[in-house]
C-alpha cells in the first residue's frame, strides 16, 4: 500500500458519502499526488448550486468580493477544513498531545496504517497539530494568506 494510499481511501469514501461523484483512483504515492487528487474534487465542487450558495452567503455576510480567485480559495478551504478538522473526512480526534505545532506526528501516524489497521480514528492530534495540517495542504493549493492563528494565550 502507498504511502498515502489511505489517506486517499478516507479521502474518496467520504466525499462518496456526501454525495459527489468521486472518480479519484485510490492510488496516491506522494504528497503531490494526494494534492492532485483533492485538486480534482475541488474541480468538480465548482459546478455544485450548494457550494455557490454557501459561497454568496459567506461573501455577503462578511462583505467579500464575489470573485473568481475568493470563490476558487473557498472551496479549496472549505473542502481542507471538512477533512483535516476533528471528526472530520480524514477521521482526525483531538486530543492534548503536547507535540510541537507542525502536522509531522499527523503524517507519522498515518504511514503506520495499513489494511489490517482497524480504523476508529485515523490520527489523534491537537489543534495546532491540526491546524498545521490544514495551513500546509491548502497553502499547496494555492490559498494565500493560510497560517497559524493562536487566539488565546495558552496556544
Amino acid at each position: 500500500m502507498g504511502k498515502l494510499h489511505i489517506i486517499v481511501l478516507l479521502y474518496s469514501f467520504s466525499f462518496s458519502l456526501l454525495g459527489f461523484n468521486n472518480e479519484v483512483e485510490n492510488n496516491a504515492e506522494t504528497y503531490k499526488d494526494l494534492l492532485i487528487k483533492i485538486e480534482e474534487i475541488a474541480k468538480k465542487q465548482e459546478f455544485s448550486e450548494i457550494v455557490k450558495n454557501e459561497f454568496i452567503e459567506l461573501q455577503k455576510s462578511h462583505g467579500l468580493k464575489n470573485n473568481e480567485k475568493n470563490f476558487r480559495e473557498f472551496i479549496r478551504v472549505r473542502l481542507v477544513f471538512e477533512a483535516t478538522r476533528d471528526s472530520g473526512l480524514w477521521n482526525i480526534k483531538w486530543a492534548v498531545t503536547d507535540k510541537e505545532p507542525n502536522s509531522d506526528q499527523i503524517w507519522q501516524q498515518w504511514l503506520r496504517l495499513n489494511d489490517e489497521t482497524p480504523i476508529t480514528y485515523s490520527a489523534v492530534a491537537e489543534c495546532d497539530e491540526i491546524s498545521a495540517l490544514f495551513a500546509m495542504i491548502t497553502r499547496d493549493l494555492g490559498v494565500e494568506n493560510v497560517g497559524l492563528f493562536w487566539p488565546t494565550w495558552n496556544h
